[in-house]
């Protein structure tokens, strides 16, 4: 079944691709990375890792409230690690979640504190992805976009819900009183194992709560910076706050699993959103890529790096002992 989901995902990126690029001259899409400058690309990576140490320090306000005693260095290395894992298996998303979540309960062995830290970790971004989208729409109020406005809002109303069913003592109610009605053993430990960590963030402080907020809206807006960055080197400028809402839908269309690490559907989110302020098609598919390599390519090869420099070091671990 997996197989079936990669060979749908990779075949409709390809089709995407595909026929998005035939539709223009190929000299013309080659002609827009002239006007690139090297130093930009470098300036927006180093912002996409800075968008991973981010994470890192918002998911230790999470770790570190559970007793887990991992460094902002070895969350920052998972956080890559995820990102490689989920440029190579289907359902990136999933993936990436999961991956955090193995690495991390490796560490320890409490998996309902892992879990419950990856989940809310994940529900936290993604809330701080559609406020900063929803403001940053609304403050600027354009035109013929009024769908994005109603994304973002649906998006946030979704992610309070689901932190509210993993966090609000009602939602503990009524899953014991739903367990009530069965004798599945293990089931009622797993539940209870979950309740005991989930109990644990009602402790968080308004210290910790301020900072979990504003590390769930900072990778936002430096990913609009980075947007910015890039859209300046092809000629296709807007202002940040714009940028801002860009994003926040272009991010959101590629969450859906239909596609290769949203391969396909970041250019087609992009020709519609950027084609609606009158800019080159084929600056905006030279963008298009250039926000991938830099965005997804660059943290999931250095993930990938330091995934395989572990094992190595782990191979030759023995024989170095041996003698």
């Amino acid at each position: 079944m997996k197989l079936v989901f990669s060979l749908f995902q990779l075949i409709s990126s390809v089709a995407i691709l595909i026929y998005v690029y035939m539709s223009l001259p190929t000299a013309e899409i080659t002609a827009s990375w002239d006007s690139i400058e090297i130093h930009n690309i470098i300036v927006a990576s180093a912002l996409a890792l800075a968008i991973e140490a981010v994470g890192a320090g918002r998911l230790r306000i999470l770790t570190n409230t559970q007793g887990f005693g991992v460094s902002p260095l070895k969350l920052f290395h998972i956080n890559l690690a995820a990102r490689f894992y989920m440029l190579i298996v289907p359902v990136g998303t999933l993936a990436s979640m999961a991956t955090r979540f193995y690495k991390l309960q490796r560490l320890e062995r409490r998996r309902a504190a892992a879990l419950s830290s990856i989940l809310i970790d994940r529900t936290t971004v993604t809330m701080g992805l559609c406020i900063v989208g929803g403001f940053a729409w609304l403050l600027g109020q354009p035109s013929g976009f009024s769908y994005v406005g109603y994304i973002a809002c649906i998006g946030l109303v979704v992610g309070t819900a689901l932190l509210m069913m993993l966090l609000h003592p009602i939602s503990e109610k009524i899953m014991r009183r739903l367990l009530e009605w069965y004798s599945l053993n293990w089931l009622q430990s797993l539940m209870e194992r979950w309740c005991s960590a989930t109990s644990l963030f009602y402790r968080l402080s308004w210290s910790a709560v301020a900072g979990l907020i504003l590390l769930s809206i900072l990778p936002h807006l430096i990913g609009a910076c980075i947007f910015s960055i890039l859209g300046n080197s092809f000629g296709v400028s807007l202002d940040l706050l714009t940028w801002c809402w860009v994003r926040t839908a272009v991010i959101l269309a590629t969450m859906v699993p239909i596609s290769l690490a949203g391969l396909g559907v970041r250019e087609v989110s992009l020709l519609v959103l950027l084609g609606g302020f009158g800019f080159n098609s084929a600056n905006i598919l030279a963008l298009a890529a250039a926000i991938f390599c830099v965005s997804v390519l660059v943290p999931a090869l250095i993930g990938g790096l330091m995934e395989g420099i572990g094992a190595i070091r782990k191979v030759a671990s023995p024989a170095r002992f041996t003698g």
